[in-house]
C-alpha cells in the first residue's frame, strides 16, 4: 500500500496538502466545516479531506484534538478509518485531517433512508465491527 509510505506524515498548512492532492468534489458541509474528495497527485489513491474549523474552539480544545488525532495515527485496523496525514493552519484557524475514503455514505444518510427499520442482521454486524474496533483500541 503506497499510502502506508505517507502516513504519519504531519504537512505544514493548507497549501502544503493541496501540493500533494487534487480535490475531485466536495461531499458535504457542516458547521465545523468541510469534507472533500481528494486525489493523490503520483500515487492515485482516492482519500478524504476534512477540513474543521477551530475559530470557536478554546486552546485546551485545540490540543485535545491533536492528542487525538496523534492516537488515531498509531491505529491501523480494518474496522477504524485511517488517517494519513494532518495539518493544522493557525492562521486561517482551521485544521485539515487527510483520511481514508470510504464508500457507502454517512451514518447519518443510512439512517435518514425513508425505509422501514434496518435489518437486525444488518444492526448486528455493524455492532459487531464497533466492539472489534473498541477491543483493538484497548
Amino acid at each position: 500500500d503506497k499510502g502506508a509510505l505517507v502516513a504519519r506524515k504531519a504537512v505544514g498548512h493548507e497549501q502544503s496538502w493541496k501540493v500533494t492532492y487534487d480535490t475531485l468534489e466536495t461531499l458535504g458541509k457542516g458547521s465545523f466545516g468541510s469534507v472533500m474528495r481528494i486525489q493523490h497527485k503520483e500515487t492515485k489513491d482516492i482519500r478524504v479531506c476534512k477540513t474543521v474549523d477551530t475559530s470557536k474552539l478554546k486552546p485546551a480544545e485545540i490540543t485535545a484534538c491533536m492528542l487525538e488525532i496523534k492516537a488515531l495515527q498509531r491505529l491501523d485496523h480494518p474496522n477504524i478509518v485511517r488517517m494519513y496525514e494532518f495539518s493544522l493552519d493557525r492562521h486561517q484557524k482551521k485544521l485539515f485531517l487527510i483520511l481514508e475514503a470510504l464508500d457507502g455514505g454517512d451514518c447519518k444518510r443510512l439512517l435518514k433512508k425513508p425505509y422501514k427499520p434496518l435489518p437486525e442482521s444488518f444492526v448486528s454486524k455493524i455492532v459487531r465491527q464497533v466492539m472489534i474496533a473498541i477491543v483493538y483500541c484497548h
